[in-house]
């Protein structure tokens, strides 16, 4: 951080600085970040300024050195910052734990519609955050309705598309189409795990080994023949004569 000199147009002194940021590379999703952070606090708002005061002889000392430029004024701010900051630190710090979220793949259907939809949505939900008077409510809900609307119909349109789409490939190239066939059918796909080999087995063998009561069989083979005794018609049960047989021949 340096301190630029002062000019004609203000009675402060303009600041520079660089922040610097290292990235990591994770290798596993589940890997934490561990960092501190200050918690503001108004019920301990108190404690913050007992603590600074006990550091009165500190601040006083920095700010002589400031005003006299008895030390570079640069490094005399860099203390002072981070006076302020081990005091906050104390009283309203905490080390936390930071998990890094996988990054959520988007859906092909949402296009530019959807995200402008989905900006007003928000924007009408942070006004009813701030401020949830009638209108703001009804702004809030028109454009929750607006913003559903357009996602519905940007997937429909986009699903019939891909729908020509394969029926097209279908005809002029079938590595294509089973391409896009493949892509929807592993999307498809539950999380659930598959059943047992040995469970399916077991199951559908108890379901087809299951021993028939012999009663039910040979009370079934009795009505079949009860029924065919029944059936007694005598011009049924003659044989085809040469006349009938010619008769066929001449209607064919």
């Amino acid at each position: 951080m340096t301190t630029m000199e002062l000019t004609e147009y203000s009675d402060h002194c303009p600041i520079a600085y660089n922040i610097m940021c290292q990235k990591t590379a994770f290798s596993n999703s589940r890997e934490h970040i561990k960092f501190d952070k200050i918690y503001w606090d108004s019920g301990r708002s108190m404690d913050l300024l007992v603590s600074l005061e006990e550091n009165r002889e500190v601040f006083d000392r920095l700010t002589n050195n400031i005003v006299n430029d008895n030390e570079n004024i640069d490094s005399n701010i860099e203390r002072l910052s981070e006076t302020i900051y081990q005091n906050c630190f104390k009283i309203f710090g905490k080390s936390v734990n930071y998990k890094p979220n996988k990054i959520k793949k988007r859906n092909e259907w949402f296009n530019d519609d959807c995200r402008r939809a989905k900006n007003l949505f928000l924007d009408n939900k942070r006004k009813v955050k701030r401020c949830g008077n009638s209108e703001n409510i009804v702004e809030f809900l028109q454009s929750r309705k607006y913003y559903c609307d357009v996602k519905r119909k940007a997937k429909y349109n986009f699903f019939a598309k891909e729908k020509r789409n394969i029926s097209e490939l279908s005809r002029k190239s079938p590595k294509m189409f089973w391409k896009k066939i493949n892509k929807y059918r592993n999307s498809s796909k539950t999380s659930n795990p598959d059943v047992d080999v040995s469970l399916f087995r077991n199951h559908f063998s108890k379901i087809l080994n299951t021993p028939v009561e012999s009663s039910f069989i040979s009370d079934n083979v009795q009505i079949i023949n009860e029924r065919d005794r029944s059936v007694d018609i005598d011009c049924l049960d003659k044989p085809f004569d040469v006349q009938e047989i010619f008769s066929r021949f001449r209607l064919a």
